[in-house]
């Protein structure tokens, strides 16, 4: 299986890259090449994804989860959307407490976030 780095270190631009290009405003061609440098990430879920890193916009990452002393899963829904709510890129379960399979899993069921790419983003990734 061929990573982004190793398609960016061959000079081969992704869907992944073309879409974060498209939705930053920046070449394709300075995306990979700072993919290949280490200095851009780009996270993915389905069909949605965020660049992060050197020359792309300000991201929002919110962290939540449970811990051994506090399980409540309500509360951890409650963040997601208040989180979502606030313009959150990304959100980060860190749970350490109860049944981390099934709390991430719920967390991820509850999330608008999964609300499917726009008409562009959909054209640009089938190469319209």
């Amino acid at each position: 299986m061929d990573t982004l780095v190793r398609h960016a270190k061959n000079g081969t631009i992704t869907h992944q890259m073309k879409a974060v290009s498209c939705a930053e405003g920046i070449d394709p061609e300075i995306i990979a090449e700072r993919i290949a440098a280490g200095r851009i990430v780009i996270m993915q879920r389905g069909d949605r994804m965020t660049g992060i890193g050197a020359g792309l916009s300000t991201k929002i990452n919110v962290n939540l989860g449970t811990s051994t002393g506090k399980i409540i899963l309500e509360d951890e829904i409650k963040k997601v959307r208040i989180a979502e709510e606030f313009g959150a890129d990304t959100i980060s379960d860190l749970s350490m407490g109860g049944d981390i399979d099934a709390i991430r899993k719920a967390i991820i069921k509850n999330s608008l976030c999964l609300s499917p790419p726009s008409r562009s983003t959909r054209r640009l990734l089938k190469g319209a």
